[in-house]
């Protein structure tokens, strides 16, 4: 794998590259981006759920349910990365945790939900618990951030 990867990175050998992990003020921008991402796509999944796909009842109640909490999970990812404004470093860290744990349970949560009725294959759903997993880890990274 290594002799398949170096001349794809000629500048920074892979040791460089395991050694440094990206810093917490870039960490904390990508998930700012990746908020807005994430509420702009929540608000049209929402929307191709209410008017652009014919569904059955039950499907219907499975994409509400994956549209709320994704947008409810991507305000929350959006308010941990403005919740540091004292503590430590390992606050902002915990924060920073916090907001990727809800993007990354959003992902999986309610994107194996929106592929589940899409596809009508039921082993999607089953990655659901994976991303509720990755959400509450996110509410207990909030709650840690309160004493470090």
């Amino acid at each position: 794998l290594r002799s398949q990867l170096s001349p794809l990175l000629p500048l920074a050998s892979l040791d460089t590259l395991a050694a440094r992990p990206l810093p917490a003020r870039r960490m904390a921008a990508l998930c700012r981006a990746l908020c807005g991402v994430s509420g702009f796509s929540a608000i049209g999944l929402g929307a191709y759920g209410a008017h652009g796909v014919d569904m059955s009842d039950y499907q219907k109640k499975v994409w509400e349910r994956a549209t709320t909490y994704h947008l409810a999970h991507t305000v929350a990812a959006t308010a941990a990365l403005g919740l540091p404004q004292r503590g430590s470093g390992r606050a902002a860290t915990a924060c920073t945790l916090a907001s990727a744990s809800f993007l990354g349970g959003n992902a999986l949560f309610s994107g194996s939900l929106y592929t589940f009725v899409l596809t009508g294959e039921s082993a999607w759903a089953k990655v659901a618990p994976y991303g509720g997993g990755c959400l509450m880890l996110g509410w207990l990274a909030i709650s840690a951030s309160s004493v470090l």
